[in-house]
């Protein structure tokens, strides 16, 4: 500063008294604005001709500390599902909780043996409380009760009740008793479904026990009944010996294949005239 200022002095007084053209008092101007510029600047950088290798420009580059935000790590799915149930997160690792997540069920190969066939119901004899008879439409008969055994080695259901009433009477059935009978064959690839009605006006027959294959029932008027299976009628009591012949077992049915039959042979064509 104290060398500029003198300078720029003799500049100044001299530029009258001189005889140097216009270009070298302007090249001279510039450069003494250059030196104060210089020399006022309060942190003046030095000049380093300094070439570093990469390796010294990485150290240099990272040696000053450098502060960071760490921002938290992603939630899994696993954890999204578990503070959506409200219950504490599995302690896993994040790997392992995208495999649990990701992971697919074992593909099984399909069965190559013969699908599963129908198993039937064991047949339990016995004497039950039913409203309904399987094959035979509820708007035609009111049932009380059912009886099931095994004879002649076919299953055998007997069904006691009466004939349905019409709806604008007061008791849902007639006065007309009866005892439904349905059989299957020993394969039960046959079925046989026959109505037998009782003597007299009974009203509802309700069975309430039997004695081998003959039914005890009770009308409505506290009357006793007495059915027999194998001859398939209305006995007057338990020791009656019948003459009847009994009813011969159901046969088995052999579904039979109908053949189709074929279409009509195509018509012979009319010819055209002339040909």
């Amino acid at each position: 500063m104290g060398l500029a200022r003198p300078i720029l002095y003799l500049l100044i007084v001299g530029i009258p008294n001189s005889r140097m053209n216009c270009l070298y008092h302007s090249f001279m101007v510039i450069l003494l604005l250059t030196g104060l510029c210089s020399c006022n600047s309060p942190n003046p950088l030095p000049t380093s001709t300094f070439s570093a290798t990469p390796s010294a420009r990485t150290a240099i580059e990272y040696s000053t500390p450098t502060i960071l935000t760490r921002s938290p790590p992603p939630t899994t799915r696993m954890e999204v599902a578990a503070s959506l149930t409200s219950s504490p997160t599995p302690s896993v690792t994040p790997t392992e909780a995208v495999w649990s997540v990701q992971k697919m069920p074992t593909a099984h190969p399909p069965p190559t043996c013969c699908p599963p066939t129908n198993t039937p119901e064991p047949f339990i004899p016995g004497i039950t409380e039913m409203s309904y008879v399987p094959y035979v439409s509820p708007r035609s008969v009111v049932i009380s009760a059912q009886w099931r055994e095994l004879v002649n080695n076919q299953q055998t259901y007997v069904y006691s009740g009466a004939l349905r009433n019409d709806e604008s009477v007061g008791t849902p059935w007639t006065r007309q008793g009866l005892v439904i009978v349905e059989t299957y064959s020993a394969d039960r690839s046959n079925l046989d479904v026959t109505l037998y009605k009782a003597p007299g006006e009974t009203g509802l027959l309700k069975i309430t026990r039997a004695v081998g294959n003959r039914i005890i029932l009770i009308t409505d008027t506290n009357a006793i009944l007495y059915f027999d299976v194998l001859t398939r009628q209305f006995v007057d009591g338990l020791a009656v010996t019948l003459t009847a012949p009994t009813i011969t077992p159901l046969p088995s049915q052999t579904p039979t294949a109908t053949a189709r039959p074929g279409y009509p042979p195509p018509e012979t064509p009319t010819p055209y005239p002339g040909l």
